[in-house]
């Protein structure tokens, strides 16, 4: 080890073994601990050291890794990956005084929908073609044999439309084979929309827009809940936004996003267009390799891209898509596995550019700032909160903030990030609302100031201004914020950094100033006695910066929040010109936060004992961030399978120290998770004699137990989401109440 340090350099190595301590003292999980592990771990690995690295303590590191999602923008993940600046999304966005562009090409286009069964659909879908496209088109109808007998008569009900052409097959020719059937009648631009969609008024324009003005683009898709690399809100199924329609949607869609294109792998098969020119000079799909479709679309578009085309995707335009087409889910689990395996041989740098796709495209980061607009729209009200990363009871005060708020305003939190040798400076965005959240960065002062000329402000918040790089700078971005917007401000005393950049106001680190003459302030050393990090660069003295300040507070800031009223006292002390009345003393209110203890007793080594309920009630809570301080702590051993790192575990236990072992880890419930019928349960026997109470599920000897239990609680539904759900409700509705319940275990 000690020569590996030396060919690489003992300096670096002990800059950022040194700078890793900090930051897990200081941030734990926040940006930076990426940025400093990321480089120590390619700092080793120019030369492979003999034995694994070991740090003092990989806590930080830890949790780091379970939450990395969160950090994605602010840290490089791979040596191709580059920070999108917030100037490069800007393009594909309106701002709100803004005209939203409405002049596109009208030319005829197809409508091809294959359609095996799905009369449900067709029955709001075929209507909403006719009343909501822009543009001239045909639409072609081919029924690849229906089982139900309504589809012909419903398909026939179109045919007094003179630009509806039905095709029925004599035989089942599978997806595949239907499309290319209705493909060959095809005249113009074709789109292949399923059954299974619903389209927005003028959806037909803004599909086809970019092969109507860019002869490269081979084929479009626009966004939908359920769309894979063009899913919104996340890459995934998801629901439809907040239970709104289709065109409720569509509708903040098209007012936040200016008509456009990002290149992309592949197009997605719902609602795909197709130029007519890509389709001669590409062939129809292949009906060998893809007969049932789940594929077919991505070979296509494969091939078109050999031919020195593009797949380009519409940021503006959402078309809903149910995901209930002609297929169980078994049998599209299996044909996606299937035809997988023929795409990664087809195509085998395929997944790699999917992957780039979701990690770097810029789609990303346009996705994430229109979930940004779309919940703003939504919301009462929209809060900039301006605050620092470092931890302690100012950022507890916040998360407490956006959790009281977020269920109906939208809570956006600014924090300046530190510029370290991979890294630009920057400010980190991070919003919520409801179960929303994710983050943006912004490279300086002028586009951190243009990104909130895209909302609507109500209030702005500041918790504080330290490790903000240039006070006077920041504040400037503050008054202009408040004054576009003319809303409403809040200044919260959480340190005294309102009067001193030395905000513990301790004179040379040693006692407490009272706030002295500015004479005696310029002899306190604050730049040695304050971490570097968290002075302000462009911090001259205490007399300059309270004289920026205390203009700030005075002229700028509507209410001043004081949580003592000592504070008010040293607030008025530096700045005797404040108006009282706008000074506000609101001590703060302490939530209790100890943990929801879930006793677990006897070991878990199979699904039939609950392994795998708990397993996945643990998955849930890293999921959720776990809101409610639950462990989940199992008394025994559980079965690697099921391991999971937000379970304790005690071991093996003598069944006459268990009352014991309740007691010192705080039980507030006991689950017995199996999902077996029990002949006779003697963990539930035991966990009856502690007196706690006591839930299972509605299943042999173990319900027959708790039933007859005057503690005891059944669980009808056998899933880990109302398991969960349920013991948190009791919980949180008899907390107040003090436990008396421990029996002795004889």
């Amino acid at each position: 080890m000690q020569n590996t340090e030396n060919n690489i350099g003992k300096d670096e190595i002990s800059t950022l073994k040194n700078e890793l301590q900090w930051y897990r003292a200081t941030y734990e999980t926040r940006s930076l601990l990426g940025i400093i592990k990321d480089r120590l771990i390619r700092v080793f690995k120019k030369k492979a050291p003999e034995k694994p690295i070991r740090t003092d303590s990989n806590k930080g590191i830890q949790s780091f890794e379970r939450h990395k999602s969160d950090y994605i923008f602010f840290y490089p993940k791979n040596k191709k990956e580059k920070l999108i600046e917030f100037h490069k999304i800007k393009p594909f966005f309106y701002k709100g005084n803004e005209e939203i562009w409405s002049s596109y090409t009208k030319k005829e286009v197809d409508i091809v929908i294959p359609i095996y069964n799905g009369l449900h659909f067709l029955k709001i879908l075929l209507p909403q073609i006719f009343e909501r496209s822009d543009i001239p088109f045909r639409l072609l109808l081919i029924n690849d044999c229906s089982p139900d007998k309504e589809i012909i008569p419903f398909l026939e009900s179109f045919n007094s439309k003179k630009n509806v052409i039905i095709i029925n097959n004599a035989t089942n020719l599978g997806f595949t084979g239907s499309v290319n059937k209705a493909l060959k009648e095809t005249k113009n631009d074709v789109v292949l929309l399923n059954t299974d969609t619903e389209v927005p008024i003028n959806w037909l324009s803004r599909l086809f827009n970019p092969i109507f003005t860019d002869p490269k683009v081979a084929t479009v898709t626009p966004f939908s809940n359920c769309a894979t690399i063009a899913s919104f809100p996340n890459y995934d199924d998801n629901p439809i936004f907040e239970n709104l329609n289709v065109q409720q949607l569509d509708d903040l869609f098209k007012s936040f996003v200016k008509p456009g294109s990002i290149e992309m792998p592949t197009g997605v098969g719902f609602c795909m267009a197709i130029s007519k020119s890509a389709l001669e000079s590409v062939g129809l799909l292949d009906e060998e390799n893809f007969p049932k479709g789940y594929g077919e679309e991505v070979d296509w578009c494969m091939r078109a891209k050999n031919k020195g085309l593009k797949n380009v995707f519409v940021p503006n335009l959402f078309v809903y898509h149910k995901h209930g087409g002609s297929f169980d889910s078994a049998t599209k689990k299996s044909l996606s596995a299937s035809h997988q395996k023929t795409l990664d041989s087809l195509y085998p740098q395929f997944p790699t550019e999917v992957a780039d796709f979701v990690e770097l495209s810029i789609q990303n980061h346009v996705r994430n700032f229109l979930l940004l607009l779309t919940c703003s729209k939504l919301a009462t009200q929209t809060i900039v909160y301006f605050d620092h990363e470092l931890g302690g009871g100012a950022n507890l005060y916040t998360d407490n903030f956006i959790s009281d708020n977020k269920a109906d305003k939208l809570i956006i939190c600014v924090s300046f990030i530190h510029p370290h040798s991979n890294t630009k400076k920057q400010y980190a965005i991070r919003y919520y609302y409801k179960e929303h959240h994710n983050a943006i960065h912004i490279n300086s002062l002028n586009e951190l100031e243009d990104f909130f000329e895209y909302l609507q402000i109500h209030e702005v918040i500041i918790g504080s201004l330290i490790t903000h790089e240039n006070l006077k700078d920041i504040i400037n971005s503050i008054k202009k914020i408040i004054a576009f917007q003319k809303c409403k401000s809040k200044y919260l005393v959480h340190d005294y950094h309102s009067i001193c950049a030395n905000f513990n106001l301790m004179y040379q680190g040693e006692k407490f100033c009272n706030i002295p003459d500015f004479k005696t302030c310029s002899t306190c050393k604050i730049r040695e006695v304050v971490e570097p990090v968290l002075i302000n660069k462009d911090f001259v003295s205490v007399q300059n910066h309270r004289e920026v300040l205390g203009v700030f507070l005075d002229n700028d800031i509507d209410k001043i929040v004081c949580f003592s009223p000592s504070s008010k006292t040293l607030l008025i002390k530096a700045y005797p010109f404040l108006d009282d009345l706008k000074i506000q003393i609101v001590p703060h209110k302490v939530k209790e936060y100890r943990p929801i203890n879930i006793g677990v007793i006897g070991s878990i080594h199979s699904k039939a004992k609950g392994g795998e309920i708990v397993h996945h009630i643990a998955k849930i809570l890293e999921k959720e961030r776990n809101p409610h301080n639950i462990r989940i702590i199992v008394f025994g051993e559980v079965g690697a399978q099921f391991d999971h790192h937000m379970i304790q575990k005690s071991g093996t236990y003598d069944r006459h120290y268990l009352y014991d072992l309740i007691l010192k880890n705080y039980i507030d419930v006991i689950l017995i998770p199996s999902i077996c019928s029990e002949t006779f349960s003697y963990t539930t026997t035991e966990a009856i004699m502690t007196g706690l109470p006591l839930f299972c599920f509605n299943l042999g000897g173990q319900a027959d137990q708790v039933k007859n239990y005057a503690n005891g609680h059944i669980i009808e539904e056998l899933t880990p989401e109302a398991t969960l759900k349920i013991i948190t409700n009791y919980i949180n509705n008899t907390r107040k109440q003090p436990n008396k319940a421990l029996a002795v275990i004889e």
